[in-house]
């Protein structure tokens, strides 16, 4: 509850200043990357969900290894940014140069996961998993920790894809999509 009302309020913060100056916001983003307060994280996801609010999240794709080719990762991940657009009719998240770094990669160091977003770096990695039977398995993972780089965490929803093991589910559940439309659904 605590956790809400100071996401809530770290929102309306940065919505007025992101309205005064836009380069204001993204100077903070990566400001808040870097501090390790609670705060500072809480301030940093209201800070993500304006900004995702305002405009398309740029993100580039790499491919480490020989898992795929560059072409199947970036349409996995089209189409997986387009699971959370969806529901707003809009693009969250936008192919481009610079931003977001989402990596395939084909080695995996000792984690248990099959991908992790970190703030920080601003950075996905998606790891070659034999629970991936196929790509709709991969594409759900991307779109899982696309929701995390839109600020959401983990949910105890069976049926969300933001649960901590998405493996299962078959996209965004009405819970979703009713945050997804109460958060992103007046941007055009």
């Amino acid at each position: 509850m605590v956790a809400r009302l100071i996401l809530g309020l770290s929102e309306r913060v940065v919505t007025t200043m992101y309205e005064k100056e836009e380069k204001v916001v993204s100077d903070l983003l990566l400001v808040l990357a870097t501090v390790p307060t609670l705060f500072g994280m809480f301030l940093y996801r209201g800070c993500r969900a304006v900004f995702a609010r305002r405009k398309p999240i740029p993100y580039v794709v790499k491919v480490d290894g020989d898992w795929m080719d560059q072409k199947q990762a970036e349409r996995l991940v089209r189409e997986a940014a387009g699971i959370w657009g969806s529901p707003v009719d809009c693009h969250l998240f936008v192919q481009s140069d610079h931003g977001l770094v989402i990596e395939f990669s084909a080695n995996r160091i000792g984690l248990e996961a099959a991908g992790w977003y970190c703030p920080m770096s601003n950075r996905i990695r998606i790891y070659r998993d034999k629970l991936f039977d196929n790509d709709n398995d991969l594409r759900l993972t991307v779109a899982h920790e696309l929701g995390h780089a839109l600020g959401l965490s983990h949910s105890k929803g069976e049926k969300d894809l933001m649960r901590e093991c998405s493996f299962g589910v078959s996209g965004l559940s009405k819970a979703e999509v009713l945050m997804i439309k109460r958060r992103y659904g007046g941007r055009r």
